[in-house]
């Protein structure tokens, strides 16, 4: 059975240039790494750092967050690296790195995909988080296929590591699981997730369901954020390790056709690891810059850039 359905593939092949929305990035205070976000209604969303256990909720272009949602005690952990965001319906899903620590250490906090209710704020926790999805994907034969078990033993930033940092909805509602590390003969990995919705309902009797991979070619980049747009998906894709440049591609959610990549409306500077539709504004969307590099604790931030599609 096709994982994916064909999208609109005549809309992703035309115009393969965008224009960024003002000459200025804007500016977010109360963290500095966001790095998984997803869309609460047209004025509102949720952001997520690799380097706190707390969601802070933003309406857009006001700097200061307007709501938070603490996920130590729900997580049982101080810090889990959370990456990706995904929504589905009013439901929207996370997912950590579910890699080592740059030291090369396993910490149980870092291997967690969970839920939350953002129907009304305040935002809400769904069921009970997941906490064995390495497991699951370990055993299964596409493992093997692309030695996911040799490279969840390195660390993620390391050349063959495993690092998870992409989460996006996908059709009957399943998610697209997107991998920063490891590439597979270069490309990047896609692993489709069929049954979130069980992981988060009844975590102690649930086992994932993958479907086939898919390698996205992305010019020897990895997946630093996916997302759902009208007609397919848009990629963030970046270094796997430290250094490297960002790119953006245009995705028809089809596995047999490969993605194209966007002109750079002005991404110098930045490290986009997140993706934000701005919700009734067709094809226009908000990046965020993971700015840990550059955070200072006397003022928290973190900057967006507005884009718009053809």
């Amino acid at each position: 059975m096709a994982i994916l359905s064909r999208l609109c593939a005549a809309a992703s092949m035309a115009g393969l240039s965008l224009s960024a929305s003002g000459a200025e990035p804007f500016s977010y205070k109360g963290m500095c790494e966001a790095s998984a976000a997803a869309a609460i209604d047209a004025k509102h969303f949720v952001v997520a750092s690799d380097e706190s256990n707390t969601l802070l909720v933003y309406e857009r272009e006001n700097p200061q967050p307007v709501a938070s949602l603490p996920l130590a005690g729900f997580l049982g952990a101080d810090k889990s690296d959370l990456e990706g965001a995904a929504a589905l319906g009013q439901r929207i899903y996370w997912i950590s790195s579910h890699s080592l620590n740059k030291s090369g250490e396993r910490k149980p906090g870092r291997y967690r995909f969970f839920a939350i209710d953002a129907q009304n704020l305040p935002l809400k926790t769904v069921g009970k988080p997941y906490v064995r999805l390495l497991d699951d994907l370990l055993k299964t034969a596409l493992a093997q296929k692309y030695r996911l078990d040799a490279a969840a033993a390195r660390k993620p930033e390391e050349k063959d590591g495993l690092n998870i940092e992409g989460l996006a909805a996908a059709p009957e509602r399943g998610l697209l699981i997107g991998f920063r590390n490891p590439l597979v003969h270069g490309r990047a990995l896609i692993v489709p997730l069929l049954n979130p919705e069980a992981l988060v309902a009844d975590p102690a009797h649930a086992q994932a369901s993958f479907g086939e991979a898919i390698e996205l070619e992305l010019n020897g980049l990895g997946i630093r954020s996916i997302d759902r747009i009208e007609d397919g998906y848009l990629i963030v894709a970046g270094p796997t390790g430290d250094n490297g440049d960002f790119a953006l591609y245009r995705w028809s959610g089809n596995a047999a056709e490969q993605p194209r990549k966007l002109v750079d409306p002005g991404l110098a500077g930045l490290n986009p690891e997140a993706l934000v539709p701005i919700p009734g504004k067709k094809n226009k969307y908000v990046l965020l810059s993971d700015d840990g590099g550059r955070c200072k604790k006397s003022d928290m931030s973190f900057r967006s850039l507005t884009i718009k599609l053809p």
